[in-house]
């Protein structure tokens, strides 16, 4: 079908209305002793209705959800003789009530009607302090605590509640032994508490309340340098070794029921490299790589493709939609006040698809995208005006930008289903920017 028409859809119909409501407050108030005070409250809500047509189903979905909350930082910035110390204390709750009601029409055809009630409350300190003009270190802590009550209206023996809580440290070091270099390093603990989705399944699959939270133990080091008068430049080692990260797997295809279950280990790392440079006030670019690894660290079964809907992922399996190579870079120019004239372009590296944890299938191709731009900025009375015309995907590179491996129901094969990207497209853009308010 992508070589015959690129924008004709496999399944057509799918729709999605949304009706967001936000408003937000924030403020910050100076007070004695180098102390300051920072907050921030919102309220949201958000009504969707959904439809998605699949092969041979109809899934209609209708969430709606409320949230509010905020958070309320208390900071010092403050000398001891030569030395800065920055100290900040804070707090933060947020309150959500999710209700979703659905259905799908198939051959495994469900109905859902639930209600869940999510608060999270957060407690975090942070201190900064120049142990020496060269050096500055940095530690801190987290706590979070969220606790979660799921009704299902149709089946009530899968309501419930769960609590979560956890002590997430953090701490660093920055040594610069001159102005124009300097090296850092980091460790910090991340905490993600699975969602009532997750916990509470919807359709014919099964719950699974016993989910554990997925926890990562996070390293980061790097370099930073001014290069002469002309640019700067970045270079950074990362890795996040993860536990129990959530994944779905089928307990029996046959009457197409499965569950969420944490996988014990997994990990990402890789280098991130990052260069400005400019020549004078006419000419400025930029050069970005990434290489990334994104693996399984233990043997296990999850869902696949059809006919065993099953698949055995070895220690070192690389994860679907996650690219080793990236490469961004670009130049503007500058030919007289108020102009700038741009060319921008991207290397995404090839990635396995979707429902391939067990690296079985064809790669996504790797593709080279490129943009332009042409802007003008003007001060004007009471502040700024900007126009700029944006051409995107510029030679108009046909490629694709994700890719699932599913069962063609038309023809019984297992196949790839690729997502093709626009083709060239121009945009116009004119604001106004008030000044002085």
């Amino acid at each position: 079908m992508l070589s015959i028409d690129r924008t004709k859809n496999f399944t057509p119909g799918d729709f999605q209305d949304n009706r967001l409501n936000t408003v937000v407050f924030n403020g910050r108030q100076k007070l004695p002793w180098d102390f300051s005070l920072a907050v921030n409250t919102y309220f949201r809500h958000l009504a969707t209705e959904s439809v998605v047509f699949g092969q041979t189903s109809t899934t209609r979905d209708e969430p709606n959800i409320e949230s509010q909350g905020g958070a309320l930082q208390l900071t010092q910035d403050t000398r001891m003789g030569s030395r800065r110390n920055v100290l900040s204390l804070g707090v933060e709750y947020n309150h959500n009530d999710i209700g979703d009601v659905g259905y799908s029409i198939s051959g495994f055809p469900f109905r859902n009607s639930r209600e869940t009630r999510q608060n999270t409350n957060g407690l975090y300190l942070q201190d900064s302090f120049d142990v020496s003009p060269k050096v500055t270190i940095t530690s801190a802590f987290r706590y979070d605590l969220d606790r979660m009550s799921f009704t299902d209206r149709i089946d009530p023996s899968n309501s419930g509640a769960k609590k979560f809580k956890r002590l997430s440290p953090r701490a660093g070091i920055a040594y610069n032994p001159v102005p124009a270099l300097g090296f850092y390093y980091s460790y910090s603990e991340g905490f993600r508490t699975p969602t009532s989705d997750e916990l509470f399944a919807q359709g014919a699959f099964t719950s699974n309340p016993n989910l554990k939270p997925v926890k990562s133990k996070n390293h980061e080091g790097g370099i930073r340098g001014r290069l002469g008068g002309w640019g700067e430049g970045t270079l950074a080692f990362f890795q996040s070794d993860v536990r129990d990260e959530i994944f779905f797997v089928f307990t029996d295809p046959v009457e197409f029921t499965g569950l969420n279950e944490n996988i014990e280990k997994s990990r990402r790392r890789g280098i991130e490299l990052s260069l400005k440079a400019h020549y004078g006030d006419q000419v400025d670019g930029f050069l970005n790589y990434t290489y990334t690894e994104a693996t399984f660290e233990t043997d296990v079964t999850v869902s696949g493709p059809a006919p065993t809907f099953s698949q055995t992922i070895q220690k070192g399996d690389t994860f679907p939609l996650v690219p080793k190579h990236r490469v961004g870079g670009g130049a503007n120019y500058h030919p007289g006040a108020g102009w700038t004239m741009g060319l921008t372009g991207s290397h995404v590296g090839s990635q396995f698809m979707l429902n391939d944890e067990a690296n079985q299938n064809e790669r996504l191709k790797p593709y080279w995208v490129f943009n332009s731009k042409l802007a003008y900025e003007r001060k004007v009375s009471g502040g700024t005006m900007t126009a700029s015309l944006t051409i995107n995907n510029l030679l108009n590179k046909k490629y694709e930008t994700s890719g699932i491996i599913a069962t063609n129901n038309r023809t019984g094969l297992v196949e790839p289903f690729l997502v093709p990207a626009g083709g060239i497209g121009a945009y116009a853009n004119l604001s106004y920017r008030f000044e002085g308010l």
